[in-house]
C-alpha cells in the first residue's frame, strides 16, 4: 500500500475503497510492484528502527523474499477476499491461494511466519471468514482475525442493536485483543 500512500485519502472509507483503492490495485498491483512497494517499506522500517512487521496483502511470496532480505522479522499473510483479487482473479479459488501461499513459505525463512488474512468483515462474507479461520488451524498458523472494523464502525455495533453477526463477536485472539482495546 505505500506505492499508493496519499491517494484520495481524505474520503470516507467505502468511498476510497470503492472508487478508488480497489480499482487502483486491479490495474497496478502486480509481483513486481508488490516487490518495489515492499522495498520501499521495509527502508522506512529499517531506517525508524523497526525489527518486526505484519503484513498482510496480495503477492505475498514476493512479499515475503523481500522482507527476509531486508532482514526484519515479520508475520506475512496471504489476503482473502470474496472478489477477484490481484493474483487470484477467481475468487472461489481464495482459500486454496492463501493455503499454497502458507505451504510454500512456512519453513522457507526462519524469520518469516506465513499468515492467512481476511481483508474485512465488509469483503469478506461469513463462510469465508470461518473458512480462512478452519484453514489456518488446519495447517497451524496464525489467523489475522478481521473482527474488527474501523473504530467508526465497531461503535455502530457495540452501540446500535449490536451485531449478529458471529465473525464480529469478540472472541480470543491475541491480535484482535489488540485492536479492540485501542479503539
Amino acid at each position: 500500500m505505500s506505492l499508493f500512500r496519499g491517494l484520495a485519502d481524505d474520503l470516507e472509507l467505502e468511498t476510497w475503497l470503492n472508487d478508488y483503492i480497489f480499482k487502483t490495485e486491479a490495474k497496478y498491483i502486480n509481483p513486481e510492484n508488490n516487490r518495489l512497494g515492499t522495498l520501499i517499506s521495509c527502508a522506512e522500517m529499517l531506517l525508524s528502527g523497526t525489527t518486526t512487521i505484519c503484513d498482510g496483502y496480495f503477492h505475498e511470496d514476493i512479499v515475503a523474499a523481500v522482507v527476509n532480505e531486508s532482514g526484519l522479522n515479520g508475520i506475512i499473510a496471504q489476503g482473502i477476499i470474496d472478489f477477484p483479487a490481484p493474483g487470484v482473479p477467481d475468487p472461489s479459488l481464495k482459500i486454496q491461494n492463501a493455503i499454497d501461499y502458507v505451504s510454500m513459505i512456512k519453513n522457507r525463512y526462519l524469520n518469516i511466519l506465513p499468515s492467512i488474512f481476511c481483508h474485512s468483515p465488509y469483503t469478506c462474507s461469513t463462510k469465508t471468514l470461518m473458512d480462512a479461520k478452519k484453514a489456518a488451524k488446519l495447517h497451524k498458523v496464525i489467523n489475522l482475525d478481521p473482527n474488527v472494523a474501523d473504530a467508526v464502525s465497531i461503535f455502530k455495533i457495540a452501540t446500535i442493536n449490536g451485531t449478529n453477526k458471529p465473525h464480529l463477536v469478540p472472541m480470543y485472539n491475541p491480535i484482535s485483543h489488540i485492536v479492540y482495546s485501542t479503539t
